[in-house]
């Protein structure tokens, strides 16, 4: 639940009682350092200054692009065989490529190709391939055709059971 502020409009504050969260949107593109200190007034009146959110946002030189890119994020082994499916993602260049980095079943991170880190930057990027190892343990799977018995055939063991039920009778 988000409660309307004094002046009926939308305060970010979400929740009631002993338990709120706060949204708080801090600026980007700044020359300099600067910190930011947030005071409450969960009431919209009453500001309690004994419990305060200080933010500290880093000089970025005012470079910091603000353009959404759309990349396309892959991942296969290191055979280059695709073990899940591509997504698509919407992220700003500075964004770092870890982003998109997914924990996958019988698989192990190994790195991202064309990068250092995963501490780089999405950049100019357009696609980002994940690389991954098959882990210990786990077994690979090969693609056998499948076979299956007719619905109406009966098992053998149900033929020896009746069998048996058969010379009871006798």
């Amino acid at each position: 639940m988000v409660l309307a502020g004094k002046s009926g409009v939308n305060n970010g504050i979400m929740g009631n009682g002993t338990f709120q969260i706060a949204e708080i949107i801090l600026p980007g593109n700044l020359n300099k350092t600067m910190m930011f200190t947030y005071t409450f007034a969960v009431d919209g009146i009453n500001f309690d200054t004994s419990k305060q959110v200080r933010a500290i946002v880093e000089n970025t030189d005012g470079l910091t692009s603000t353009e959404i890119k759309t990349v396309t994020l892959k991942y296969q082994d290191e055979s280059g065989h695709k073990i899940s499916e591509d997504k698509i993602l919407k992220a700003y260049g500075h964004f770092p490529i870890s982003v998109g980095k997914e924990d996958i079943n019988d698989y192990t991170f190994v790195k991202v190709n064309g990068a250092e880190s995963l501490s780089s930057k999405i950049g100019d990027r357009t696609e980002i391939t994940y690389v991954y190892k098959k882990s210990e343990g786990a077994t690979v799977e090969e693609d056998k055709p499948k076979t299956e018995k007719p619905k109406n055939e009966e098992s053998t063991e149900k033929k020896e059971d009746n069998a048996d039920v058969n010379q009871l009778k006798i």
